[in-house]
């Protein structure tokens, strides 16, 4: 008889952002829409048992301009019921529910950006846990080369999956990366780990002969010392 766990979900999610026009590019991008996928543990694998989508107001708390719909390809009458920033997290926590879980994404880029609108919005980040980037342990899988990562359409062609839906939508971007999620569940381990500031980066040099001298605070690019050592030694 098949068990399930209802103690520990998998939260697939995407996030969708405005894009600035040509001309001002300097202007930061705001979470639009969010698409989750909840998966629970099975014999068999993870299931999909729900899923979460809603749209999200920018910052100026107006329709997204015209360069972010095309983007997502709808109009203004579609970016129906979007909801504040901290009103979408308190929804999606109230989805999730008490039960243990693991947040992933498609990507580093997501986590970046609840990281950043939490704090912008001053939304505590305890709750952003657990999270592992379902693309990097993908191509860690596929690749020898983890720098050149897989992309989401090519980890389904070579899984003989088709793409269903929309790219950049952020509900189909979900349910896809969650398909590739399932595929290779048994092949990874689950990262299980509270959030934590990053650290701050000391400066040090990039690369120095055995001839330069201790104090190297002054000098540029400081922080790529010990990754250059790995690739020269």
């Amino acid at each position: 008889m098949e068990t399930i766990d209802l103690d520990e979900l998998y939260i697939v999610f995407d996030l969708e952002f405005t894009v600035s026009p040509k001309k001002k590019r300097y202007q930061k991008a705001d979470i639009v829409q969010i698409g989750a996928v909840k998966l629970r543990k099975t014999d068999a694998g993870p299931e999909m048992v729900d899923t979460f989508h809603t749209y999200v107001f920018p910052e100026n708390g107006l329709t997204p301009n015209k360069e972010t719909l095309d983007f997502l390809k709808i109009e203004a009458k579609d970016f129906s019921d979007p909801i504040r920033y901290p009103e979408m997290v308190e929804q999606l926590l109230a989805w999730i529910g008490e039960c243990k879980y693991f947040l992933c994404t498609w990507g580093d880029d997501d986590r970046q950006k609840i990281v950043e609108h939490c704090k912008r919005y001053e939304v505590p980040l305890e709750w952003f846990k657990n999270f592992n980037d379902i693309q990097l342990a993908y191509t860690r899988l596929k690749s020898k080369d983890v720098l050149q990562r897989t992309g989401l359409a090519k980890a389904l062609e070579a899984s003989q999956m088709k793409f269903v839906g929309q790219q950049h939508n952020a509900m189909d971007d979900a349910f896809n990366t969650a398909k590739i999620f399932r595929t290779i569940f048994n092949q990874i381990t689950m990262v299980e780990k509270d959030y934590e500031e990053p650290p701050l980066v000391a400066s040090e040099v990039v690369y120095r002969t055995k001839d330069d001298a201790e104090d190297l605070s002054h000098q540029p690019l400081a922080k790529y010392a010990e990754l250059l050592k790995k690739f020269i030694s």
